[in-house]
């Protein structure tokens, strides 16, 4: 039944049973027919707030008589979510857009999830636009560049992979948001700022490579949140400040590399990393003592490396030297040239790479 009170209503709300629903280029508007043109006759009740004139003006579509229209010369004269539309000259009728508009879906798919296309969003202007992603509002987010989805029936990200694309520009903090996301690769590229403390959110997380960049500030202590982090790189940077106690507390962690860097202060406690294999500190600032907890530690990992730091202050442990796996007791400074392989894929090979110390 039509919701419809008066005469030249809305189309959408529904027409009076006398009326049709007539369109016109685009506009829409809901007209009875004359009773007698010669005298100008038409239903004399309209909506609210209306100052428009009934007037027998419209050309039957389907017949030769004519319908009514509200005969108008401006906007304020129709009801509120009509206009004036002058298509045929002046006197203009009042009338509504034919349809609805239709949902926005910003630069995303229609069924895409709506934070993580406003997440992807910010880090795509965030990054100087720079990445090929296909922002249409009908092309799925989960088929740009670099972003998969491998949940079924899921477009959260699971897998956000933008390496070695010449990014510059910052991370924005929004990328918390991206609740599903387990690998994060956003290394070799040319991205400053900080490491945003949001990262600590993304508590799925089992990947994190953020190396060959040139991040400064310190590490965020939220890092220690991740719980479920296995792998993590921010290698070959410009970050200053201590190594946070809290990185010591990701009971996950298998790969840590930190090399690079101009990180100082003493190694905290690693006692619960019982699953690290890679433990990659050179070319820091780093100072003794060295934790106790170290020792099991390196009696289990397959690549080590704490050399070229600052631990001249104090002798070496015994136990240090004695891990011929581990390269410790060498000092002085390294290049701070970036490197564009990986530095955790250099530890999958055996750490066969280029030392450049000064």
């Amino acid at each position: 039944m039509p919701s419809a009170v008066t005469h030249y209503g809305d189309p959408i709300s529904g027409c009076l049973p006398d009326e049709l629903k007539n369109t016109v280029g685009g506009a829409a508007f809901c007209s009875a027919p004359c009773k007698n043109r010669h005298l100008g006759w038409c239903p004399p009740d309209v909506p609210a707030g209306v100052m428009a004139t009934p007037s027998c003006m419209v050309r039957d579509p389907i017949g030769a008589g004519y319908h009514c229209a509200l005969a108008c010369s401006a906007d304020a004269e129709c009801a509120a979510g009509s206009a004036c539309n002058t298509v045929y000259g002046t006197p203009g009728f009042c009338a509504y857009a034919a349809s609805p508009s239709p949902p926005s879906y910003g630069p995303c798919g229609p069924s895409d999830d709506r934070t993580s296309c406003a997440v992807l969003q910010k880090l795509f202007n965030a990054t100087d636009q720079k990445l090929h992603w296909r922002m249409d509002g009908l092309t799925s987010l989960c088929a740009w560049q670099g972003v998969s989805c491998k949940n079924v029936g899921d477009t959260r990200p699971t897998d956000l992979v933008l390496s070695d694309l010449n990014l510059t520009g910052t991370v924005p903090a929004q990328l918390g948001d991206l609740k599903s996301l387990i690998r994060l690769n956003l290394s070799t590229n040319r991205l400053s700022g900080t490491i945003p403390p949001s990262i600590g959110l993304v508590s799925a997380l089992t990947t994190l490579q953020l190396d060959n960049n040139v991040f400064a500030g310190s590490l965020p202590t939220e890092l220690g949140r991740l719980s479920r982090l296995q792998h993590f790189d921010a290698s070959h940077g410009v970050i200053v400040g201590t190594i946070p106690t809290q990185v010591g507390q990701l009971s996950s962690l298998v790969q840590l590399n930190l090399d690079f860097n101009s990180l100082s202060g003493t190694i905290p406690s690693l006692a619960h990393l019982s699953h690290l294999t890679t433990i990659l500190l050179s070319c820091n600032h780093l100072a003794s003592p060295l934790p106790g907890s170290l020792e099991p530690i390196l009696h289990s990992v397959v690549a080590c490396d704490l050399s070229y730091n600052d631990f001249s202050s104090d002798p070496l442990p015994e136990w240090v030297l004695d891990v011929g796996m581990c390269k410790a007791d060498r000092a002085g400074s390294c290049s701070r040239s970036l490197t564009l392989e990986s530095s955790v894929e250099r530890a999958n090979t055996n750490l066969s790479y280029y030392e450049s110390p000064v």
